[in-house]
């Protein structure tokens, strides 16, 4: 059969079954169907026409599908596109800012942004299901990963296929929300159907994929995902132009690359999102539709334990997270984000304006918002392992954080007076009243069920639950498993998961309770300071009125107004409002549904934003200056990691802390958050001497003049004076850094140390001290607060001792001499 007749056969379908398809698309088709044709000779049998003809039938109608699809994308475009100019119209002179405002939030333009928007997202939705699996004793199960391979056949072969009761719960609740984030990415571009056979975002670890990266590791690899795949589901898409080795090998290329980490378009890998030019740009769109399907749940199951890192619990939470980095990045910027970031920055770019648009900045904002900082970069594997400079970099890292920061939460004491100053400067209370709300979250003990899973449900708890606390002092890295787990694990030792989790659920739970307690009256008279913060986060006064007469009793018998709220909003509230500002008075269940997704994530935001302000968290803003919008294991992207270790705290105090205050309370407010951080830093300061055997510095001199050394270190203790003042002052920072560790770095610092060590061993010097003293700094838990003073005292001292006679009484004499301080039990007696 001739191609002549496949085209008239081909025009008769479209004809009747009134199929759209455009001139250039049938020629397409037909360039498709005459492939085939020379593939098999030249001709058709009769007994093939049939297929052919189905063949040409299904193109076309897939052509149609798609046309629609980009009809729709194009308005989903211009609608984003003209609200983002629309905004940065409005600062015509410095329109850099006002798109950083978007990007990362301002506390003068606006907060609810792409950022916040992302951040909030991830954590109800993650605070969604664990709530969930808490009210129903699942949550120690899903964590435990004893039930991973009946819950993957439950997902996988349908719900009730292992038996399971446990196993079926928790994969209705994953699907519960897998399915919400599903409908809220189709809303916003995605065309991604529901599939049955379906348990997680699988997760790809590079290092794993990669091996040792001979050609031998990408054959196994190809081989192993042949054996367990659905080869017609995952081959539905392969151009006609490559065997199934190329475009598994094509896979493979992506995968080790990282960039399927990136979240910059819909539905892509990598961001790939081709304009449409009809059927055969559709049949190569390789990197939207590289998507692997398993044969069952047994064969993803082989394949998450083979090459990836992750159980199940942690692949579920990274699968809502990547969801959410995509949401906020579409609905912000369209189905094609870094394409419409890139065409907003070239418009904002002309000269003339009153400040010049600082490219660099922006991009880097918009790297940490579209995952490209998390991808692996350069990165090669070192002599043909499977190890990469990016795993040695972030393991390294974590050893040094389980060096540093033992007495992390002792230092912390600083939050309580960043957190009285948000309090102060967001709601109707007092300085007093705000430093007594702040101290009695310190000494609350959140442990019913019910008070935990308002937590989980006020977007804030969740991070407990995630070990996510690591985040606040340097690189969010994804080191080597069993370090990864060991880092985890140190800061549930030190304190420092229950300290921000405590005082991160105080803040939310404040907020939440004032906005109950406000939500009988008209928006007019709720004060003033709630009333700014609200609308920072596009919560004005006809979503306001929208809460009134709403139920918000919670379990503990208060009221809070949780996001859950907006689940339970009756249709005829929000249906005027959706066609007010819709200008449609058919107003679908879609409709509904968006307005109900985005109150949900406004009032998300407004509890988790606020929690990352009161206790000083980095955001993306904070990220892109430690990251520089480099990637992971290239050169530059480590060594600027290197520098910035530690370095969280201080830039985030200037960033959320200082200048938050000064957007609101000015610089008064400014002025009593230092003072504030001040004294909480003498009590870090004292306490943390007690704690290693020393007598606390006296507060005034001998001649009752105040002790300005004290002064100094309470003041950059606290962070007043940040990383600036560690280094002018000559101090330790809050993590027992010297200067050059404190500007470079404690992983430069250690570095420097070995150097120091190397060279004294070349010139024939002693350097027994100076290499006990380096490993005894550098052993992970060593320095954990609570035992530090035994193990000195039971083997550190003595070890000092025998590398360095007489060290103890030395150092005890400078100490006495410089701070006027003594050990209570001098070291000095207790060593030979």
């Amino acid at each position: 059969m001739s191609i002549k007749v496949c085209a008239a056969e081909l025009r008769k379908i479209a004809q009747d079954k009134d199929i759209a398809v455009a001139q250039d698309e049938i020629d397409s088709i037909l360039k498709i169907m005459q492939d085939k044709i020379d593939r098999r000779g030249g001709v058709y049998g009769d007994s093939e026409l049939g297929e052919l003809i189905q063949e040409a039938k299904d193109l076309a109608q897939r052509a149609r599908i798609e046309a629609a699809i980009q009809k729709r994308n194009r308005l989903i475009n211009a609608r984003a596109y003209a609200t983002v100019m629309t905004a940065l119209r409005q600062e015509p002179n410095d329109p850099g800012k006002a798109l950083s405002a978007i990007l990362v939030g301002d506390a003068r333009r606006g907060l609810y942004s792409v950022d916040a928007k992302q951040r909030s997202v991830f954590l109800d939705h993650s605070g969604a299901l664990v709530a969930e699996l808490k009210r129903n004793d699942l949550l120690d199960i899903f964590r435990s990963n004893e039930l991973d391979e009946k819950i993957y056949q439950e997902m996988f072969d349908g719900l009730g296929a292992s038996g399971s009761k446990e196993a079926q719960q928790i994969a209705e609740a994953i699907k519960k929300v897998q399915k919400r984030l599903l409908d809220r990415k189709n809303r916003n571009g995605s065309n991604i159907g529901e599939l049955e056979n379906y348990v997680v975002r699988q997760h790809h670890d590079p290092l794993l994929i990669r091996g040792k990266g001979t050609e031998e590791d990408k054959q196994e690899w190809i081989t192993f995902v042949s054996e367990n795949m659905d080869i017609e589901k995952t081959l539905a898409n392969k151009p006609d132009d490559m065997t199934e080795i190329e475009f598994l090998g094509s896979m493979y290329d992506n995968l080790v690359s990282g960039n399927h980490m990136k979240a910059d378009g819909v539905g892509g890998v990598g961001g790939a999102q081709p304009e449409f030019k009809g059927p055969m740009n559709l049949a190569k769109r390789l990197s939207a539709q590289r998507i692997i399907h398993f044969k069952d749940g047994k064969s993803a199951l082989s394949y998450a334990n083979k090459y990836s890192r992750m159980k199940l619990s942690e692949a579920v939470y990274q699968g809502i997270s990547h969801d959410a980095q995509a949401i906020g990045l579409l609905e912000t910027f369209g189905t094609n984000p870094k394409a419409m970031f890139e065409k907003i920055l070239s418009e904002v770019r002309p000269k003339g304006v009153a400040k010049p648009i600082k490219e660099g900045r922006l991009k880097n904002q918009f790297a940490e918002l579209d995952g490209t900082t998390r991808a692996l970069g350069a990165t090669q594997p070192i002599l043909n392992t499977s190890v990469t400079y990016a795993g040695i970099a972030a393991g390294f890292r974590m050893v040094q954080s389980m060096a540093k920061l033992g007495f992390a939460t002792i230092s912390s004491f600083s939050d309580i007076a960043t957190k009285a100053s948000f309090i102060n400067a967001n709601t109707e209370r007092n300085i007093f009243g705000s430093y007594a709300t702040a101290l009695r979250d310190t000494f609350r003990l959140f442990n019913s069920e019910e008070q935990k899973e308002l937590a989980y449900l006020l977007s804030v708890g969740v991070e407990n639950e995630l070990a996510d606390v690591h985040a606040r002092f340097g690189a969010n890295d994804s080191g080597p498993g069993m370090i990864s787990k060991a880092h985890q694990l140190y800061f549930k030792l030190n304190g420092m998961q229950w300290w921000n989790s405590t005082q991160k659920v105080g803040v939310a739970r404040l907020l939440a309770a004032d906005l109950a307690n406000y939500s009988s009256k008209p928006y007019g008279k709720i004060p003033a300071e709630t009333r700014r913060l609200l609308s920072l986060y596009n919560i004005n006064e006809a979503e306001w009125s929208l809460f009134r007469g709403m139920d918000m009793k919670a379990a503990d018998g208060r009221k809070y107004l949780v996001p859950d709220i907006a689940d339970e909003i009756p249709v005829e509230k929000i249906d005027p409002l959706i066609a007010e500002r819709t200008g449609q008075l058919d107003v679908t269940d879609k409709m509904r549904q968006q307005f109900r997704d985005d109150l949900r994530t406004k009032i998300s935001a407004y509890y988790s934003d606020s929690a990352d302000v009161a206790i000083p968290t980095p955001g993306a803003r904070e990220r892109a200056i430690m990251n520089q919008g480099l990637p992971r294991g290239t050169v530059a992207g480590e060594a600027i990691r290197m520098i910035m270790q530690l370095k969280g705290f201080p830039i985030t105090y200037v960033t959320k802390g200082l200048g938050r205050q000064k957007a609101m309370s000015g610089y008064y407010g400014i002025a009593k958050m230092m003072v504030g951080t001040t004294m909480m830093g003498y009590l870090s300061v004292t306490l943390k001497d007690i704690l290693k055997g020393k007598e606390p510095m006296e507060v005034f001199s001998d001649d009752y003049t105040l002790n300005k050394d004290l002064l100094f270190k309470a003041f950059t203790q606290g962070g007043g004076a940040g990383i600036y003042g560690d280094f002018i002052f000559g101090e330790f920072n809050r993590y027992g850094q010297g200067p050059l560790e404190t500007l470079a770095g404690p992983s430069f610092g250690t570095a420097a140390d070995v150097l120091k060590i190397f060279g004294k061993f070349r010139s024939g010097d002693d350097a027994a001290a100076e290499t006990v003293r380096l490993a005894m700094r550098n052993i992970p838990g060593a320095n954990l607060f609570y035992a530090k003073l035994a193990l000195d005292y039971l083997f550190m001292y003595e070890l000092t001792e025998f590398a360095n006679p007489g060290y103890f009484k030395r150092m005890e004499r400078r100490m006495k001499k410089d701070t006027g301080q003594e050990f209570y039990f001098p070291p000095s007696q207790y060593v030979r």
